[in-house]
């Protein structure tokens, strides 16, 4: 005997289908939300006028995050550290990251030089070695506890730029967030090999989860699934035919 579940129980069944698919539809929701506000945030934060490296040392580190920096101090480039397996223009290369040792005083700033193809990176070094001084402005990013502590690899480069660890190899106090050199990255730019390295730019936010796919996802199939249980259950109530 073929089993056959009461009409009142498939209606059980599908209410709680269908509440969890439209709770997931929209905590998807809020999750686009926030994911809109933080690309606000950022952007008003990257078109504010730069900071000068006194207003940047009296904000709190999450105010720092996606602001333009300006400072000028000295190379350190005794301490010039390497971020390996950096891969852009389907081509492997590498990071350099220097210590900048402001004009001003206080401690330092670990300064993402740009990216480099391994087979360049002799002559990429020998360059920068020759600047003794500069003004440098760029993006300050502050990670905190958001990703995965650097670490220091056998060859002695590093996973990640991450200031809370490299400074301890250093024989000063570095602030805890970072700045990389360059400019603003722009469409187009991953599509255009390089010509002078290292290459100097950032990108503003990064991967952003589909929210607004998953969102139509969840509710698309709790409609679904109501429509298709309507019409099992219609058939069910139909008298069978004389």
């Amino acid at each position: 005997m073929r089993f056959r579940p009461s009409t009142a129980a498939v209606l059980v069944l599908l209410t709680l289908a269908v509440v969890v698919l439209c709770a997931l539809g929209t905590w998807q929701v809020y999750r686009l939300l926030e994911s809109r506000e933080a690309d606000a945030l950022r952007e008003a934060r990257v078109a504010a006028p730069p900071l000068d490296w006194a207003a940047a040392r009296a904000l709190p580190n999450e105010e720092v995050t996606y602001r333009i920096v300006r400072v000028a101090g000295r190379w350190d480039h005794a301490h010039t550290m390497l971020i390996a397996n950096r891969d852009q223009y389907f081509t492997l290369g590498r990071e350099a990251v220097t210590p900048l040792l402001p004009e001003g005083g206080g401690p330092a700033i670990l300064v993402n030089r740009g990216w480099f193809p391994d087979v360049r990176q002799g002559e990429v070094l020998a360059a920068l070695a020759t600047e003794s001084g500069a003004t440098v402005e760029g993006l300050a990013r502050y990670v905190g506890d958001e990703l995965l502590p650097g670490r220091q690899l056998p060859s002695g480069q590093w996973t990640r730029l991450d200031p809370a660890v490299m400074g301890r190899e250093l024989p000063y106090e570095v602030v805890p967030w970072q700045l990389t050199q360059g400019r603003r990255e722009i469409p187009g730019d991953e599509r255009q090999p390089p010509t002078v390295f290292p290459v100097q730019r950032y990108r503003v936010g990064g991967f952003t989860p589909p929210h607004l796919d998953y969102i139509i996802t969840w509710y698309g199939l709790a409609i679904a699934l109501v429509a298709t249980a309507v019409i099992r259950l219609r058939k069910r109530a139909a008298p069978p035919p004389a």
